[in-house]
């Protein structure tokens, strides 16, 4: 830091530095490993998934575009997929800046209210056969044109 004529950090700015780092590197860390753990698990996901990108790239993979990436339809599902199944953040906490009332339940002012991710992505109310990598589930969606189920 000295180099660039910058005051030495203090104590909790660099433990917010570091904090930040790894925040980002552990979500991205953990949705790439349970992207791979999906496709090894599930030989028949992980042809599909070659048979598409020799298609669309072609068998010399000799140049990768944005455009050709956008083509890459079922490498998209398989993704989103190991995401609803495995979300790299499985839960959250919000504070209640208001109060609040759900179904006869209040909620005061300050209350921390977490939203469990992991449990949601698994309620068959939702998703059918929502214990079950099925990354063709959200083909339907996409050809409805909505972005979340």
């Amino acid at each position: 830091l000295t180099f660039f004529n910058l005051p030495k950090p203090n104590f909790f700015s660099l433990c917010n530095l570091i904090f930040k780092y790894f925040q980002g590197h552990d979500t991205s860390a953990s949705a790439l490993t349970f992207i791979l753990y999906n496709i090894a698990k599930h030989p028949e996901i992980q042809q599909r998934m070659y048979d598409e990108i020799v298609e669309v790239v072609g068998p010399d993979y000799t140049e990768l575009t944005l455009h050709t990436l956008n083509e890459l339809r079922f490498l998209d599902l398989v993704i989103k997929e190991s995401l609803r199944m495995f979300p790299p953040v499985p839960m959250i906490a919000r504070h209640a800046t208001e109060r609040t009332e759900i179904e006869g339940s209040v909620i005061p002012v300050g209350t921390i209210v977490g939203v469990d991710i992991f449990e949601m992505h698994r309620d068959s109310d939702y998703f059918e056969d929502a214990e079950r990598f099925n990354p063709d589930r959200f083909e339907a969606v996409r050809e409805a044109g909505k972005s979340n189920p």
